[in-house]
């Protein structure tokens, strides 16, 4: 049987990739994949809405960016990889549609069917209900919109997570759909689950008088997703916890051994509609320098803010001095070879740039590209006349926070050597970089974010006990952590400069502001 799947180019998701991967499996190929395009005003009523946007960006957030997931965005070369393209959908038996608005029927040439949420076409029935704290009803309607056949009815064990309550959904789709199609490979009919009957409340928000599958219905239903998606969002902003950087005058640093003392540090102010973090320190003529990864939740994207501390311990006003059409953090700023440089994240450019200050601290040019590899939280070190940069990187479908590579140098520019044991730990206790490395009377220390307890949720520092071209050991001897109230995770930075020390944590606003 031959499956082709009905697609919009600039609306395609992961989860249409994992299905053609899985139909072709199976054997239910060659798949044909239809490229079918609508007019303008249908392009934007398949969009999500900025409110659910805006929404899942936060919760990629709380939950970190290390996953790929089902309901992220893919390109049409993705499914063309796994199969061909053919715009007409001649020689397919039958054909799945996975646009927002389904056209096609049975036509005697090819039989469309509907994957379908809550009786919904289209994500929209997918966000209606994880926006209510539940799992839609899965299924798929029948050739021309006809008999709706029950797939599943997914349970959520964490209601509260947009992206892992999505890819717990998508997930059960994909199987529904792939067992639905193989029994109609047999010419057997496909079993309807048996269920409760929808509660009446759902059925009245179905809108009584219109087929959920009909163009009416899919342009009522994004107005009520974009609406619970707003009032989520804007609850999640005022009330939700969220990354907030904060610092505290100490003549030294918190050292292994010692505990960080969480009431004695002063939050950095901000105003509910960004969030900051990723806290770095220079001391440059009498002041201290933060510099922060700002992220407003307007545009999506990471900037790389500063701000400065004064001697009454004031912090001024946080102001964008790099920006980037890819996303930045982690600005790490050091001084080498009489200069300030700035080694900010950009691992969605896929490559580690270096930047270099032309007017300390508000004026950055890119000065060279230094690894062309998508790392994470790369932080620049020297250590026995050689210059290294430590960094997390995902391999393959893994994810970042766990996995640990070094590179090394003889000058700043480069070139950068792969270190032969790469990646040399993979370990979510100690691996991603949290903060710039430093000395004491005992050696070399390497902060990594702990994340066993789920992104940023403590720190622990690292003792280096062998670091050469060839060789790599650390021994973890202290983890610093709050867990000082609900929702307060952290630190997730920790960075020190004569006086200052800064953290980030994720924790509830303090009361009384915005």
């Amino acid at each position: 049987m031959r499956v082709g799947l009905i697609v919009q180019k600039g609306q395609i998701r992961n989860w249409h990739v994992a299905l053609a991967c899985r139909l072709a499996a199976c054997g239910l190929a060659p798949l044909w994949i239809v490229n079918a395009g609508h007019g303008s005003s249908q392009l934007a009523r398949d969009r999500r809405s900025p409110a659910l946007d805006g929404l899942l960006l936060l919760d990629r957030t709380i939950a970190g960016s290390g996953t790929r997931w089902l309901v992220d965005s893919a390109e049409m070369g993705d499914l063309e990889r796994i199969a061909g393209t053919n715009p007409d959908a001649n020689g397919a038996d039958f054909l799945i549609d996975l646009r927002c608005e389904p056209e096609l029927k049975a036509d005697g040439v090819s039989q469309s069917l509907v994957p379908t949420f809550d009786e919904y076409a289209g994500e929209g029935g997918l966000w209606n209900a994880l926006l209510d704290g539940r799992a839609p009803a899965l299924g798929v309607a029948g050739p021309g919109r006809g008999e709706l056949t029950t797939l599943a009815l997914p349970a959520l064990e964490a209601p509260h997570r947009l992206h892992e309550s999505a890819q717990a959904v998508l997930s059960h789709l994909i199987a529904g759909l792939v067992r639905h199609l193989q029994r109609l490979a047999l010419g057997e009919p496909a079993p309807s689950l048996a269920m409760t009957p929808a509660p009446e409340r759902e059925l009245r928000e179905a809108h009584e008088q219109t087929h959920r599958l009909s163009s009416k219905a899919a342009i009522a239903l994004a107005r009520r997703v974009q609406k619970k998606a707003a009032e989520k969002r804007d609850t999640l902003l005022q009330q939700g916890p969220v990354w907030q950087v904060a610092y505290r005058a100490t003549e030294t640093r918190t050292l292994p051994g010692e505990t960080l003392p969480y009431f004695f540090f002063k939050r950095l102010f901000d105003d509910g509609q960004r969030y900051y973090a990723d806290p770095f320190i220079v001391y440059h003529e009498g002041w201290h320098h933060v510099f922060v990864e700002e992220f407003p939740y307007a545009s999506g994207r990471g900037v790389i803010s500063h701000f400065v501390i004064d001697v009454d311990g004031a912090a001024s006003k946080p102001r964008v001095v790099l920006d980037e059409p890819h996303h930045l953090s982690y600005p790490q700023v050091f001084f080498h070879d009489g200069q300030y440089w700035m080694l900010p994240e950009a691992s969605m450019s896929g490559r580690l740039s270096l930047y270099r200050s032309e007017r300390f601290p508000d004026r950055w040019i890119h000065h060279a590209n230094l690894i062309d590899e998508p790392l994470h939280d790369a932080t620049f070190f020297t250590h026995e006349g050689r210059l290294w940069i430590s960094a997390s990187v995902a391999v393959g479908e893994t994810s970042s926070w766990d996995t640990l590579v070094l590179y090394f140098a003889d000058r700043l520019e480069g070139p950068w050597h792969p270190h032969p044991m790469n990646p040399v730990l993979v370990d979510a206790r100690a691996a991603r970089p949290g903060g710039a490395l430093f000395r004491s009377s005992n050696g070399l220390w390497r902060p990594a974010q702990d994340c066993t307890g789920g992104y940023g949720s403590a720190l622990t520092l690292n003792r280096i006990t062998a670091l050469t071209p060839e060789r790599f050991a650390q021994e973890l001897v202290t983890t610093l952590q709050f867990g000082g109230g609900v929702g307060t995770l952290g630190p997730h930075t920790v960075n020190f400069a004569r006086g200052i020390e800064a953290i980030d944590i994720f924790a509830p606003r303090p009361s009384g502001r915005k």
